[in-house]
C-alpha cells in the first residue's frame, strides 16, 4: 500500500504514442520489440502506487491533450527551427510545461525527455516536487569533441543536478558516472536501469551454427547515418569484392535514412549480399536472429549512445557483437563481445572475418553469452523496481507498497 498521501507522478517521456503504450498495457500485450516497454513500466507501477499519471511525450505535430482514466497525457512537439532559435525554443518549450506542472502539482516528476535543456524545469522545485531525471543516453560523447554551446548547456544542467536533484536514474555506468560528474556532488545518488526482457522471447532462437554458409551479419537498429548503417554497407561492399558470396548482411530497422540506405544498396550493386527489411517486430526478427551468426553496433563517435540494447538482444540470443567503446554495452557484455577503435571500417571488416574464419574465437564468444543473460531477465532490475526503490528512498512510498489492479 502507497503512503496516505496522494501520488501525482509526472513524466517527460520521449516521441512515442502513450495512449497506444497504455491501451497495450491495460489489455496486457507485449510490444512489438523484444524488451519490455519503461513507459509501460511506468503505468504499472502508477497503478501499483494507486498514483495519479501525467505523461507528457515529445511527438512532432501538434499539442494535443487527453484523459484516460487516471493517466493525463499530453503531447508537446519539440522545437524545429534551426541554429540558436532550436535552443531558445527547446529552453521555451519546457517553460511552457509550467501551467500544466503546476495544475498537476505532481509529487514526483521523472524527466527523461530533452536532457540538454533540464536546468530550465528548476521551476517545478517551487512546488515541492522531487525531481529524478532518468538518463538514456550519455550527456557528452567521450570519443568526439562537445560544441561551444553543448558545453554551455551541460554547465547548466550541471547546476541544476547540483542545486535541486538528489537522486537519478541512468541506463548504464558511464552515463551514471557522467551524471556524477557533472552535478559534482557528493550528495547524487544514481541508480542504474536494466533493460528487461521475457526468457521465452529468446528461449525459441536456437545457438548459431557455426558451419553454416554464407556467415551472416545482423545490423538491427535505427536507420540512421549516425547509428552507422552506411559503414556496414561500405564492409559489406569490401567483403563482397575479397570474398564474393562469402557474407550476407540481415539490415531491420526504421528510421529518416531508411530510404537513402535502399538507394545505396541499389547503386553499388548490393542487393544480393544486402537484405534491408525495414521496421521488424520480435517474430520477425527472432527468424532473422536464427539465421545469422554475429550481430554488428557500429554506432559512431558523433552519437549520444546510452548503451546499446541490440549488443543485449544479441547475448540474449547466443550471439557475438562487434561493436566499438562508443555502446557503454560494451563494458558490460565483452566477454560476447569483440571490441573495434570508434569509426574504423577496416576494424569491423577485420573483426567479421576473424569470427568467420576462426571457428575456436567464435565459440568461445557464443558460450560467453550463456552467462551474462541472467541480469537482464531479473525484474528486480528493471526501470520499474529502480523508480520504485528512489520513491521509497525519498519518502514518497511506504517500503510495503503492494500491488494493485489496472
Amino acid at each position: 500500500m502507497s503512503d496516505v498521501k496522494k501520488i501525482k507522478i509526472a513524466y517527460l517521456s520521449g516521441p512515442v504514442d502513450a495512449a497506444d503504450v497504455y491501451g497495450r498495457w491495460k489489455a496486457g500485450r507485449h510490444t512489438q520489440l523484444f524488451g519490455t516497454s519503461y513507459l509501460m513500466q511506468f503505468f504499472e507501477l502508477c497503478a501499483e502506487l494507486r498514483a495519479d499519471a501525467l505523461v507528457i511525450t515529445t511527438l512532432p505535430g501538434k499539442i494535443a491533450r487527453r484523459q484516460i482514466d487516471r493517466v493525463t497525457i499530453e503531447n508537446r512537439p519539440p522545437s524545429v527551427s534551426k541554429g540558436l532559435m532550436y535552443h531558445l525554443g527547446m529552453i521555451g518549450g519546457m517553460l511552457a510545461l509550467a501551467p500544466a506542472l503546476f495544475r498537476f502539482r505532481p509529487t514526483v516528476l521523472v524527466v527523461t525527455a530533452h536532457q540538454n535543456y533540464w536546468f530550465a524545469l528548476s521551476f517545478v522545485k517551487a512546488l515541492g516536487t522531487e525531481i529524478i531525471p532518468s538518463a538514456h543516453c550519455v550527456l557528452w560523447r567521450p570519443f568526439a569533441t562537445s560544441p561551444m554551446h553543448w558545453r554551455l548547456l551541460l554547465w547548466f544542467d550541471g547546476l541544476f543536478l547540483k542545486l535541486f536533484v538528489t537522486r537519478a536514474m541512468a541506463i548504464s555506468r558511464v552515463v551514471a558516472q557522467q551524471l556524477k560528474s557533472l552535478a559534482g556532488s557528493a550528495w547524487l545518488s544514481v541508480a542504474i536501469i536494466t533493460p528487461t526482457y521475457a526468457r521465452g522471447h529468446f528461449d525459441q532462437i536456437a545457438t548459431p551454427d557455426d558451419d553454416r554458409r554464407p556467415f551472416r551479419i545482423l545490423f538491427n537498429g535505427r536507420i540512421e547515418a549516425n547509428k552507422g548503417v552506411f559503414d556496414v554497407v561500405e564492409v559489406a561492399a569490401q567483403l563482397h569484392c575479397e570474398r564474393p558470396g562469402e557474407f550476407v548482411f540481415e539490415i531491420c530497422g526504421d528510421g529518416s535514412d531508411l530510404h537513402q540506405l535502399r538507394e545505396e544498396v541499389r547503386k553499388r550493386g548490393l542487393k544480393d549480399i544486402v537484405n534491408v527489411y525495414g521496421f521488424c517486430d520480435k517474430d520477425a526478427l527472432g527468424r532473422i536472429f536464427a539465421i545469422s551468426h554475429v550481430v554488428i553496433v557500429p554506432t559512431r563517435s558523433e552519437f549520444e549512445e546510452g548503451l546499446a540494447k541490440s549488443c543485449v538482444e544479441a547475448v540474449l540470443a547466443h550471439r557475438p557483437f562487434v561493436t566499438s567503446p562508443v555502446c557503454p554495452a560494451l563494458l558490460l557484455l565483452s566477454a560476447a563481445g569483440v571490441e573495434v577503435t570508434p569509426d574504423d571500417i577496416p576494424g569491423y571488416r577485420d573483426a567479421i572475418v576473424r569470427l568467420a574464419d576462426d571457428p575456436d574465437f567464435y565459440r568461445g564468444k557464443v558460450e560467453a553469452c550463456a552467462p551474462l543473460q541472467a541480469q537482464f531477465y531479473d525484474t528486480g532490475r528493471s526501470y520499474k523496481e529502480v523508480l520504485k526503490g528512489l520513491l521509497i528512498d525519498a519518502g514518497i512510498v511506504a517500503n510495503c507498497a503492494g500491488r494493485a489492479s489496472p
